[in-house]
Order: structure tokens, then sequence, then C-alpha cells
């Protein structure tokens, strides 16, 4: 074989080489699964179903229900206050604790009795229009079972969301 032949053989083999590096480089690459390319997980459950609108019937509608949660992450809770238009609210406000108290709370429980020791404190205390949405930040600083439930009083009225759980690790 002589030097020339060689040289040409030799060319071929680097066309070849490259031209797969380049085809291979260009194809979807799998990445295998590892905990630190998943998705973060949420402990926010997420409806399908559009949110309600206003409605003049007074009322509470929370929108985000944390489940699960880790300890010091910061939870953003959503609720909808309903109520005739011209209404206003002089508190609302998630109350919390690591006691619960099932059943329905009627008008006629105030927040003095309803057991829970802690309370966010964004609107806890104003004049707020009715219908209006509210949202709020909520962490917790010890691992535990908590249960909550929205509170409002729109017009002098208290009104109760059903009990929740909450499993903090």
């Amino acid at each position: 074989m002589n030097q020339k032949m060689l040289f040409i053989i030799l060319g071929l083999l680097v066309v070849v080489a490259v031209g797969g590096i380049v085809w291979w480089v260009a194809q979807p690459q799998s990445v295998p699964s590892t905990p630190e390319n998943q998705p973060e997980e949420s402990s926010e459950e997420v409806s399908d179903q559009p949110p309600p609108e206003y409605t003049d019937e007074p009322g509470i509608v929370l929108f985000t229900e944390h489940t699960t949660a880790t300890v010091s992450q910061e939870l953003e809770f959503a609720w909808l206050l309903n109520g005739p238009e011209g209404s206003t609210s002089m508190h609302t406000a998630i109350h919390w604790g690591d006691i619960s108290h099932p059943g329905s709370f009627g008008s006629d429980v105030a927040p003095s009795q309803s057991g829970y020791p802690n309370l966010t404190s964004d609107f806890a205390n104003g004049e707020f229009a009715v219908p209006e949405l509210f949202t709020t930040k909520l962490s917790f600083t010890k691992a535990g079972t908590y249960y909550y439930r929205v509170h409002a009083i729109v017009d002098g009225q208290n009104y109760w969301t059903f009990e929740y759980t909450l499993v903090v690790e």
C-alpha cells in the first residue's frame, strides 16, 4: 500500500468518526433519574376545576389546602371570602394548633372558643371589603401533625371552614 492510499483511508476514517460524533451529539440524551433532577414535590392540592366565583352567600372557600410540609418550609394559603357587596370583615385568619378540634363550627363559635391557640396575623384586625381573595404565608418550626381552619367574621357573624390536617416532617 502506498503512502497516498494510506492518507486517503486515514482521511475517510476521520470523516466517518467526526460525522458519527456530530450525529451522536445531535441525538436526544437520556438523563438517569436522580433526586437532583426530579421536580420538587408540592404539598399543595391542585384542582382541575376553575376557581369559584364571588357570590353574595357569606362563606369561605380555601383554594390551597396543604397536607404535608417540611420544617421551616413557607406555605402560601389563599382563600376566597364571600358575602354581599358592601359587606365588611373585621377579621379573617388561619387558626391552627397541634390538637384536633373536629366537627362543624357554627356562627356562634368565636376564635377564643375554637381551641386553636395560633393564628395568622395578616388580616386578623382591620376592615376588609367582601367579597375578596386573601393570601398569607405560614411555616412551622417543629415537626408534627397540625390542624387548621380558615375563619372570618363578616358583618358580625363567624364563618369557619372544616378542619384540615397538615403533617410537617
